[in-house]
């Protein structure tokens, strides 16, 4: 579509382990903050991350045509649970730029 982008990412073998340390009182409050930070970053391989390297990379393609391109401030997420509903989203992928004409962006 011209205005808006579909996808489905699939990640494998995906098995965060997040653990949180007992704020022990050797620790001083600056390696308490730094701890709390990471723990609450986004890790590598999760969704966040990757969209954030995919708008990143799409970004600095794009702007060196349209330097008025930006990206809307979220996202909208789905977990896919079963087969069915991957078919169902697929196709919907697959058959949404038909309906461009139809969109009340269209011009």
């Amino acid at each position: 579509m011209p205005n808006h982008v579909h996808g489905i990412i699939k990640i494998k073998n995906n098995n965060p382990v997040f653990e949180m340390e007992n704020e022990n009182s050797y620790q001083n409050k600056d390696e308490i903050y730094n701890q709390r930070m990471s723990d609450i970053s986004p890790k590598p391989g999760s969704l966040s991350v990757i969209l954030r390297s995919y708008k990143g990379a799409v970004t600095k393609h794009v702007r060196f045509y349209n330097a008025d391109f930006g990206w809307q401030d979220r996202f909208y997420d789905h977990i896919i649970r079963n087969e069915i509903e991957f078919k169902k989203i697929k196709n919907y992928i697959q058959n949404n730029p038909k309906n461009w004409q139809g969109d009340r962006f269209y011009s």
